[in-house]
């Protein structure tokens, strides 16, 4: 009677619609507190089931918040390093510029002096040539006249070496301040 399978499957149809109206039909007669006992049972269960994967994503979540953190630790050490190894180097590098420039200060100061010393000592040889060709009185003027001179350079030496040391100060505060 069920020779074709498009009759098959509309009589399998028909008797599931029936067998489900029976199923609720009884459900409501006789067992409706037991129906909704295993409804809710399949709830909890269903509910159980969320809950165990809710805790797990959570696990998971938090472990990787701890190594996040983790990492963030590590990465602000290394940054902790790297300031040190820069301040460090910003030191010595301020170090070896002030030296550089005392250095050249310095030589300046030498260079300057023993300029100004040629240039003076060169014009006290030409004026003691010709105060010597007279008498012993412009001899003892020479004489008061060179430490006279001799006295003079080493007070230009002095306060040269004074302003040396006041630029270098200077210098010193401001490099500090960069």
């Amino acid at each position: 009677m069920l020779d074709s399978p498009h009759m098959a499957s509309t009589a399998h149809r028909a008797s599931s619609s029936v067998g489900a109206a029976a199923s609720s039909v009884d459900s409501q007669w006789k067992g409706g507190p037991v129906e909704e006992l295993v409804r809710q049972t399949r709830l909890l269960e269903q509910c159980q089931i969320a809950r165990k994967a809710d805790e797990e994503l959570l696990r998971r979540l938090q472990s990787q918040c701890d190594e996040l953190r983790a990492q963030r630790a590590d990465a602000e050490l290394q940054l902790l390093e790297f300031e040190g190894d820069n301040q460090r180097a910003t030191d010595r590098t301020r170090e070896e510029l002030v030296t550089r420039v005392n250095q050249c200060l310095r030589g300046y100061t030498l260079w300057k002096a023993a300029a100004r010393k040629r240039v003076t000592l060169r014009e006290l040889e030409i004026r003691a040539a010709a105060l010597m060709s007279g008498d012993s009185r412009r001899r003892r003027r020479v004489a008061k006249r060179l430490d006279y001179f001799l006295a003079r350079s080493r007070d230009a030496i002095a306060n040269l070496e004074a302003e040396v040391t006041a630029v270098l100060r200077r210098l010193g505060h401001a490099l500090i301040r960069c």
